[in-house]
């Protein structure tokens, strides 16, 4: 809870409308037209009560930022986070149909547009309190001054002297990317983007003959690429996706494997830094697929027979009913799908914060109570692309050759009357779904190729012979006939040795050979080999800038575990290799209502198969 008479918000709302209206014509006898328009939409709010002013009242003055207390107190108000986003649906669509002896036809098309918008903001920055390196105060909190006490109560006293005295250890803010190309100061950012698909069809039911009928159609969709409708946004290629590693011409975005892309291959560094550029409005996210035919066939036939045999099977006439049919679909992915890939790239948002680590600070102590102390630091408002993405970053982008996702159904069955009051029908149904969209990362972990899975064993059994031999639980060499190896590549990251001097015992002097946050992954019975190589800054090699430099100084590849090193945050391509399968096997039994009863039992079983 707020302290009384802070802001606080949580409310939403939302207008949503649904609008439709359509005109059925009829020509002549046989002839039917009907034309349909109609939308669906509505913003939805989040906070959007919240404004600057509530956060520099006469109680609520926090000078119109967010004063985060901390040391166990709970702050005075919440963060001012307003956003808002609507998705809208326009339709278009007519169909003719005409009936002409025993063809039923059906004709027409329809156009469908979809557009996105979201704002988002950080209203108030974010001030914390502390008392940090550089603040004479600082040398009045050392153990000696409070005599019994532990290091955590001398921290709190450290945060707490800070807060009562208004010391700012930093101001953390985000400006956004305006419509005008300008990043503003605690401001907001809306995002804007549209799709459309155009679909023709034709579908004929034809009555063969009394007990035969058969209904074949054809659908084409042509489904456009999302674009931007205004210039937030930021994209990259897939030069930059692949980055040092390199972007070979016979490498499939959508099947990327080492044998043709240059995936899991340190030291192999043919390519470039990454870099964003901007997703200006009217860009085209993908190229446009254009063979989206989706054929229909279904076949409805109540075979019987005059006697015999086969007549005592299929019953008379309309007791037994044998269909199938096949149709392919397109579907249409979110448009959340498309906004969410462009959203997480760099540039919709600038880190204006200031502290001492960026240098911005100024000089200490910095005081609430001080003017222009709370001021925006200098910061250029506009973009400048290319951009370099920062290192725990990422690259996010589609396939240049995306392709629309479809779905094959196949289905066959026989249905038999039992009795004049019952029937069972036994059915078939399969899919496939093809061309799935799914996000490939070519950053994914290396620990096979480079060599470090036999590292990491090696390391296991290290530990296990130290502890046995009582030098304790580390998994440090400790030289020949100790029953321990060298681990050349802990040693790069640790130290910055080089492999050819990973033989000399008494190099291994890092403290990390004996740190639970590397010694766990290694437990006998639950190694996780993926943690020394992931990018946690505590447990990863890789995910400690210290670390990184260390291995690069011993000779070490950049991209030693990661194929982009350079966006340590992902190398993220959407693609359509996904693949889905399904198949089963339906039992229906149904009595209709009668001396009343009625009953409904059915059946299924189905395998399904995911890649």
């Amino acid at each position: 809870p707020a302290f009384p008479g802070f802001p606080v918000f949580g409310d939403q709302i939302s207008d949503r409308y649904t609008v439709g209206a359509n005109l059925r014509s009829t020509f002549g006898k046989n002839i039917v037209n009907e034309f349909r328009v109609g939308g669906t939409g509505g913003a939805t709010f989040f906070s959007p009560g919240l404004n600057i002013g509530m956060y520099t009242g006469s109680l609520a003055n926090q000078l119109g930022h967010l004063l985060s207390i901390g040391n166990g107190a709970s702050n005075a108000s919440f963060a001012s986070t307003p956003s808002s986003r609507e998705a809208s649906t326009k339709v278009i669509g007519d169909t003719l149909s005409w009936q002409k002896g025993s063809h039923s036809l059906t004709m027409g098309g329809e156009m469908t547009q979809v557009d996105l918008w979201l704002r988002n903001q950080t209203m108030t920055p974010t001030v914390a309190f502390d008392v940090i390196t550089g603040d004479p105060a600082l040398a009045m909190f050392t153990s000696a001054n409070f005599p019994g006490s532990a290091s955590a109560d001398v921290t709190a006293a450290r945060q707490l002297y800070a807060t009562l005295t208004g010391r700012i250890s930093s101001i953390t803010a985000t400006s956004r990317l305006d419509e005008n190309g300008k990043y503003i100061y605690s401001g907001a950012a809306i995002q804007r983007g549209r799709q459309r698909e155009f679909d023709v069809f034709a579908q004929d039911n034809w009555r063969v003959r009394p007990d035969l009928s058969i209904n074949i159609g054809l659908r084409y969709a042509m489904q456009l690429p999302f674009y931007s409708t205004n210039s937030t946004y930021s994209t990259a290629t897939l030069d930059s996706a692949w980055g040092i590693s390199g972007n070979v011409a016979s490498c499939d975005p959508s099947n990327p494997t080492p044998a043709t892309c240059n995936l899991f291959k340190p030291g192999v560094t043919p390519g470039v830094k990454p870099t964003l550029v901007n997703f200006s409005k009217g860009t085209r996210a993908f190229n446009t697929d254009w063979d989206n035919l989706a054929p229909s066939i279904g076949i409805n036939w109540t075979p019987t027979a005059d006697g015999g045999f086969l007549h005592r099977v299929l019953g008379n006439q309309g007791d037994t009913a044998i269909t199938a049919g096949f149709a392919r679909s397109y579907n249409r992915n979110g448009i959340g799908d498309y906004s969410g890939v462009f959203g997480s790239n760099q540039g919709i948002t600038l880190d204006t914060s200031r502290n001492a680590s960026l240098g911005n600070l100024g000089g200490l102590p910095r005081l609430l109570r001080a003017p222009g102390s709370l001021d925006a630091p200098a910061f250029n408002d506009t973009p400048v692309y290319p951009a370099t993405p920062v290192i725990t970053g990422s690259v996010n982008l589609f396939d240049p050759n995306l392709q629309v996702p479809y779905s094959d159904s196949w289905t066959a069955g026989i249905q038999r009357a039992v009795g004049r009051k019952s029937s069972i029908a036994v059915r078939y149904v399969g899919t496939r779904s093809r061309q799935q969209w799914t996000t490939y990362n070519f950053n994914e972990a290396n620990i096979l190729e480079n060599g470090f899975l036999n590292e990491f064993k090696n390391a296991q059994a290290n530990l296990q012979a130290n502890i046995a031999a009582g030098r304790g639980a580390t998994f440090k060499y400790f030289g020949s006939g100790t029953g321990t190896v060298p681990l050349p590549i802990y040693l790069a990251y640790f130290s910055g040795v080089t492999a050819a001097n990973a033989g000399n015992a008494a190099l291994y002097t890092s403290s990390s050979w004996s740190s639970t946050n590397f010694i766990n992954p290694l437990a006998a019975y639950s190694p996780n080999p993926f943690t020394p190589a992931g990018l946690n800054s505590n447990t990863g090699l890789e995910g400690d800038s210290t670390r990184r430099a260390n291995a690069v100084a011993a000779g070490l590849p950049r991209n030693f575990f990661r194929a982009n090193p350079d966006v340590l945050g992902g190398a993220n391509v959407t693609g359509y290799g996904g693949y889905t399968r399904y198949n089963a096997m339906q039992v229906d039994f149904r009595r209709r209502l009668a001396d009343g009863l009625q009953l409904d039992l059915n059946y299924a079983f189905g395998r399904g198969y995911e890649s």
